[in-house]
């Protein structure tokens, strides 16, 4: 027992040894924001309730469901917590060499035969640990039953600099999993309104079918008639062919979207059906805040800067192996000749031991590694401040996009309104026998562009605001996420 409280002692004292630390301190990066942004718009910032989901501002059940199906079932999703997992098991690996490691090897031998002594061999004195033996035969057996423990004394740190370096990997990982829930879900949401703008449009050019179809039995029966001459049904066969067409192309397209929605949740193409379902209101105006709340939002700025703290860690992990390392070897066993003495005092073995190792030469080796460490150090650093600089500039690209788009929507619809009122004098004229057919076909055409045009419009307006809700971090109220479980709303 002295033994054991004397290996006790020392590994206390080595253990409060391990407090040196080499290497660099390691700060993380000071980024100043802007005050505010440059195309943030004047008027006082929408107050929106605090959603549990970002998707949920649009305030659609079917895009709901199928956000969660995608968290539940796409397979980036997947990966992406596999390797979680995976730099986890790693961090866990790196963590145990900060522990003493203890081993527990039974073993027994039986040595039996016969045995040729010389004459003075037989004068010698046997040891008195074994058996009386004859001189013909030998026949010894003894049990053996040791504890060992070794531990590499963690002097300057190096240890633990390597633990780190796999812990703030596995954290990096965590933040790249937040990355793939925000790509995946803004993802599903394009693509999504996409396939909305698709249903409208085939609205819209029904629509025009119906008339244009319309357009042509007039001209037909007027042709047959003599009233009309050849080049006007002619130019309404014309203009009811390319809607066709128009429609059966955007149909073609709204089976693409429909499609890779079915990919993104996890479903073969083929078992995914979508309703119709137009786009009937505007998007809604997503508050931004102040730029130095980005910093905070955005996963992947996080992950940008535990990264760069994993490299960091490796610099003090290449410091600490220019210094000598110390291990502490120690065995406790019960060693006998007969199983009715194993646990008895006069059985009992101990051993302990140090071993000091310090490189006096490697051919530069070690300091090649610390180039190595800094230069990789480095690289995280500029990538961290280039991320930061992409996240602003994302953010001012969907904003003025959005800005932008807004005025153009104003103008486009005043612009619809006119070219509609023009059609409808334009046909008026033409049943009075003012103008030709002509006329009311280019009239027409240039309504028909517009309206087009303007449900185009609106959906890319849906599609600038996910990119902003994307650019903002997925969450304006800032709600950190760790797991696909805790995006559930309490109820």
């Amino acid at each position: 027992m002295k033994s054991m409280r004397r290996l006790i002692s020392i590994l206390s004292l080595t253990v409060g040894l391990c407090s040196c630390r080499v290497g660099p301190k390691y700060h993380e990066p000071q980024f100043t924001p802007p005050i505010q942004w440059k195309n943030q718009e004047l008027e006082e910032e929408p107050v929106l309730p605090n959603y549990c989901n970002w998707w949920e501002v649009f305030h659609d059940s079917v895009l709901n469901h199928l956000e969660w199906q995608a968290l539940e079932n796409n397979k980036d999703i997947h990966i992406a917590l596999s390797r979680i997992a995976q730099a986890r098991a790693t961090s866990l690996t790196s963590q145990a060499a900060l522990f003493p490691q203890l081993s527990f090897s039974p073993g027994g031998s039986k040595i039996n035969g016969p045995v040729n002594l010389t004459p003075l061999d037989r004068l010698r004195p046997l040891t008195t640990i074994l058996p009386p033996i004859s001189l013909k035969n030998i026949d010894i057996a003894y049990l053996l039953l040791p504890i060992n423990l070794s531990y590499e004394i963690d002097l300057w740190q190096k240890n633990q600099r390597l633990f780190e370096v796999d812990y703030y990997n596995y954290q990096a990982q965590e933040e790249a999993y937040r990355t793939a829930m925000l790509s995946l879900t803004t993802n599903l949401a394009d693509v999504y309104f996409n396939l909305r703008t698709s249903d409208k449009l085939l609205k819209v050019l029904a629509a025009i079918l119906e008339i244009r179809k319309e357009n042509l039995r007039i001209n037909r029966s007027r042709f047959e008639k003599g009233l009309s001459t050849k080049i006007d049904l002619s130019q309404a066969e014309e203009e009811f062919y390319s809607a066709e067409a128009d429609y059966y192309q955007t149909l073609g397209q709204r089976g693409t979207y429909e499609n890779a929605i079915a990919t993104l949740i996890g479903l073969p193409a083929s078992q995914l059906t979508i309703a119709l379902q137009p786009l009937e209101f505007d998007p809604p105006k997503i508050p931004i805040g102040l730029p130095s709340e980005l910093l905070l939002r955005r996963p992947d700025i996080a992950q940008a800067e535990r990264q760069m703290a994993s490299n960091h860690a490796k610099i003090g992990a290449a410091y600490a192996s220019f210094f000598p390392s110390l291990n502490l070897n120690s065995a406790f066993e019960y060693l006998t000749l007969e199983l009715k003495h194993l646990f008895k005092a006069r059985s009992r073995l101990f051993s302990v031991g140090f071993l000091a190792d310090q490189t006096l030469f490697d051919g530069g080796r070690k300091s090649a590694h610390l180039l190595l460490a800094k230069a990789q150090f480095e690289e995280s650093l500029e990538n961290y401040e280039k991320t930061i600089l992409q996240a602003f500039q994302e953010v001012e690209d969907s904003l003025v996009t959005l800005k932008n788009q807004s005025k153009q929507f104003s103008s486009l619809s005043r612009a619809l309104a006119s070219a509609t009122d023009t059609t409808t004098l334009s046909n008026k004229r033409y049943k009075s026998g003012l103008v030709n057919y002509t006329e009311v076909i280019q009239n027409q055409r240039i309504q028909y562009d517009l309206e087009l045009n303007h449900v185009r419009l609106q959906g890319q307006r849906y599609q600038a605001t996910i990119q902003l809700i994307k650019a903002l971090g997925g969450n304006w109220n800032a709600m950190e996420v760790s797991t696909i479980e805790e995006l559930q709303c309490e109820e």
